[in-house]
């Protein structure tokens, strides 16, 4: 059986993030890049395009670094067997997911489960865990990228532009034409890459870094909203509690720890 012992969804890490640890972590590691990210194994760079996912064993060498912004999944894991159950994944090798939009979901449905004192959370943990490597297994195995790979590569390389500051506001006319495509077809070609649309994609990034900073930080509500590109705290806060059911003061009100 999986046990859990740290978990993050859509966290963010400052540019010159770096992580290095020669003998592992000592337990295993699922890591999810929604930006970009550099691994290194064994001496050989190897750089990364956003939606990266690994699973590092619990003794394997973990070394990766970004000289910008990092947004990321992340959750730490033991199990009671030798080897964890992680549905045909390899460890220490990075894969991509198609449309891995629905990592951060899964990874959000655990962090509530770990810090909450809910009825079964263990078995919810565990099953969450478990349809997250099979969906993983899934996507790799079964789904084939329905965007040819140039026009993937561009929405990439935008969708990474834009999460790097997310105090910037784009039009999704704006980010159609960076591209060049009709509004129609960028959103058709964007939902077909992400699982997601544009607009969806932005909001739920920016409630997902304002969690984090409510929860780490001190900065006040209105702070916040300027920061993640609100034009009012007013707007932040109606958006905030349609997504979470919780206002940004009881939301850090919650998470608070003794």
């Amino acid at each position: 059986m999986v046990t859990v012992t740290a978990v993050r969804h859509a966290y963010p890490e400052n540019a010159g993030f770096s992580i290095n640890r020669p003998a592992g972590h000592g337990d295993y590691t699922f890591l999810h890049f929604i930006t970009e990210i550099t691994f290194v194994f064994g001496g050989e760079t190897v750089r990364a395009r956003p939606d990266a996912c690994i699973v590092f064993d619990k003794t394997a060498p973990q070394r990766f670094y970004s000289d910008k912004p990092v947004l990321h999944d992340w959750m730490h894991f033991t199990c009671t067997d030798e080897k964890a159950d992680l549905a045909g994944i390899l460890p220490n090798r990075i894969f991509h997911p198609v449309n891995g939009g629905f990592v951060t979901g899964i990874l959000q449905e655990i962090e509530r489960e770990f810090f909450s004192d809910l009825a079964g959370r263990e078995k919810m943990i565990a099953a969450k865990f478990d349809e997250l490597m099979i969906r993983l297994k899934r996507s790799v195995k079964d789904g084939a990228n329905p965007v040819a790979p140039e026009t993937a590569a561009a929405l990439e390389q935008l969708r990474h532009r834009v999460f790097s500051d997310l105090s910037k506001n784009y039009t999704v006319a704006e980010l159609a034409r960076s591209v060049n495509f009709s509004v129609s077809r960028f959103f058709s070609l964007y939902k077909a890459m992400f699982g997601i649309s544009p607009v969806n994609d932005a909001i739920l990034t920016r409630i997902n870094a304002a969690k984090n900073m409510l929860a780490s930080g001190k900065a006040p509500v209105k702070k916040i909203a300027a920061d993640l590109g609100y034009a009012s705290s007013a707007h932040f806060i109606r958006q905030f509690v349609s997504r979470t059911g919780f206002t940004p003061t009881c939301y850090r009100e919650a998470m608070k720890t003794d």
